[in-house]
């Protein structure tokens, strides 16, 4: 990974047609497979909700573009300085603002 792309902020999209081994990220102009495989979660892939939000990043496969490391937005931590780290999830999100439950670790 490059020094531009490590400081870029994360892709972002809704989980959209689950079905038992892939789904879809829609990101509101772009739909992406990914694969079970490509889930790294810590719920289980079986338990996934369409319209939850997720992180990941882009990849391709032997049918093109597609999106791989898909996870879910909350868990990820944010480093706010050094040893500080947020961690939280999504509780609302609506088309203007969101709230979010924090944890300071």
């Amino acid at each position: 990974m490059d020094d531009a792309s490590a400081n870029s902020p994360p892709n972002r999209g809704r989980l959209a047609q689950l079905h038992p081994n892939y789904g879809f990220v829609d990101t509101g102009g772009l739909r992406l497979f990914f694969h079970r495989g490509e889930w790294t979660g810590k719920l289980d892939f079986g338990n996934l909700g369409e319209g939850a939000i997720v992180e990941f990043e882009i990849g391709s496969n032997e049918k093109g573009t597609c999106a791989v490391n898909v996870r879910p937005m909350g868990e990820r931590g944010l480093r706010l300085e050094e040893g500080l780290v947020v961690l939280g999830s999504i509780k609302t999100l609506e088309n203007t603002y969101g709230l979010a439950c924090t944890q300071f670790g």
